[in-house]
Parts: structure tokens; sequence; C-alpha cells
């Protein structure tokens, strides 16, 4: 008798366990079927706490809360709304509930400010977020990167230098971001720029590695720079500029054309301006 009532008690506990399991499942299917059907349509509630709430809450649940947040901003990466910009603004506002509770998240600032951006106004949007909220981290190089990195990626190079040169100043912050310099220098056509930052880098330099890819650059704009005055010149004396880097050779412009440290050669592109190929 003991033995039987242990084996219909075990059996019951299957049987109501896989009741219970067969019941979820049932509903998960019913409600998949019902939301992706063509005729159902849903309203997005879009309501976030003030701010101002959040800084009252006790310490030990800021962290748990901040998570939450950024796993909610997460999530809100592949839903749909009616347009990019709602979908980047209400995001953005969940990573800054996200930030105001754990400010030292940087996950946050980089979705936030860098992930979003994909046209010109949602990286004008990053940039914003990022200015904006920068005062919660300041010590954190990588927030100055990224809004250098989006103004790069607007074409606008002399404010990435601007940011990426604000960024190299944090003791933490990679060398990259000194030797990156010069090329944003170069795609702006401020050769003359780039020459006398180098040449500043260069004076305060002691590894001699960095020396070495210093001189390096250098001389690689020096040639660039180098180049668009003899063409200059040559327009000066012929009334036109000239077709090509060989034609400057041919007459007489330039003694021979400066080899390429960086690229497959010196040219002029179809601006007028000496390029690199690379």
């Amino acid at each position: 008798m003991r033995v039987f009532t242990q084996y219909y008690s075990v059996w019951k506990k299957r049987v109501i366990t896989f009741a219970v399991f067969g019941g979820c499942l049932s509903v998960v299917v019913f409600f998949s079927l019902f939301i992706f059907s063509p005729s159902y349509s849903y309203t997005r509630l879009y309501f976030l706490p003030n701010s101002s709430y959040l800084e009252a809450i006790t310490p030990g649940l800021k962290s748990l809360l901040s998570d939450a947040f950024y796993i909610q901003a997460i999530l809100s990466l592949s839903d749909r709304f009616d347009s990019y910009r709602k979908k980047v603004r209400w995001i953005q506002r969940i990573f800054a509930l996200s930030l105001v509770l754990d400010p030292k998240m940087e996950d946050n600032y980089f979705f936030a400010g860098v992930v979003v951006g994909n046209d010109p106004p949602s990286l004008k949007a990053g940039i914003k977020f990022l200015k904006k909220y920068q005062y919660l981290n300041p010590d954190d190089w990588r927030i100055p990167y990224w809004i250098g990195f989006d103004y790069y990626l607007l074409g606008d190079f002399l404010s990435a230098i601007r940011y990426y040169q604000c960024a190299s100043l944090f003791k933490s912050a990679p060398s990259f971001l000194k030797s990156i310099q010069p090329m944003l220098y170069y795609k702006a056509g401020k050769i003359k720029l780039g020459i006398v930052f180098l040449e500043g880098l260069l004076s305060q330099a002691k590894n001699k590695r960095d020396i070495r890819w210093i001189r390096k650059k250098l001389l690689w704009l020096k040639n660039i720079n180098y180049l668009q005055e003899r063409k200059e010149e040559f327009q000066a004396l012929f009334g036109r500029p000239p077709h090509s880097i060989e034609e400057m050779k041919e007459k007489g412009i330039i003694a021979h054309i400066p080899s390429d440290p960086f690229g497959k050669g010196y040219y002029l592109d179809k601006d007028g301006c000496i390029k690199s190929r690379f």
C-alpha cells in the first residue's frame, strides 16, 4: 500500500507539471497567433518615470534598476516605430534614465550615442546625447572619442579632430587617438594644420616607436603640401591647372615625384587636390 501511495504521488506530480506546462504553452501559442495576425493592432505606451524621482531611490536598488532600464533600451532597438526619429528619441530617454541611476555604465553612452546613429539626423541626436550626459562621467576618454567618431561619420573632420584631441589628453587614452588625427587633417583638406600638429607631437615624443610613425606621417603630409604648392605655381605660370602630377614634372615644375610612404602614390583628383592612392 505504501509503495502504491508513493507511486501515485509521483505520477500525480508529473501529471500536474505536464498540465501546467501544456497550459502555459497553449497560452503562449494562442497569444502569438493573436498578436501576429493581420487583424491585430496595438498602441505603444510612451511612458517613463521622471529622472528626479529615480534620484530618490535607495542606492542599493539603483544599480538593479539601471540594469533593468538598460535591458529595456536594448530590447527596444528591435521594436517597430512610426519613424526612426521617434525610435531614437524613445531609446535615448531610456538610456538616459539608466545613466542617471548608474553614470559609470559606459554601454549606455555607446548605444545611445553611437549605435543608434545610421543617418545624419540620428548621428546628430547621438552627439547631442553624449554632450548632454558627459558631465555624469567626465573622466572617461571614450565619451569625447565617440562624439568625435559621430562627427567623422557626418564628414565633419575638423570637429572630429577637436574631440579626438580632447580624448587623447586623458592618461588612460590609447595612443591611436593621436596617430589617427593626421588622416583627419588630410580628409579635411587642412594639410598645413596636420603638419603643425605632427611637428608639435615630434617635439614632445620620447619613445622611438612614436618618433618613427610621426616622422613617417610628417613626410607624407609634407609631400602632399609640396605638390599642392607646385600645382598652384603651375596654374600661375600656364593659366590653368595641370592635368596630372606627371605633367608638372614634364613642364619642369617639379624635379621628381616624391614617393608615398603610406599609399600607392600621389595623384591629382577632379577637384584639383593632391591625394594618396590607398
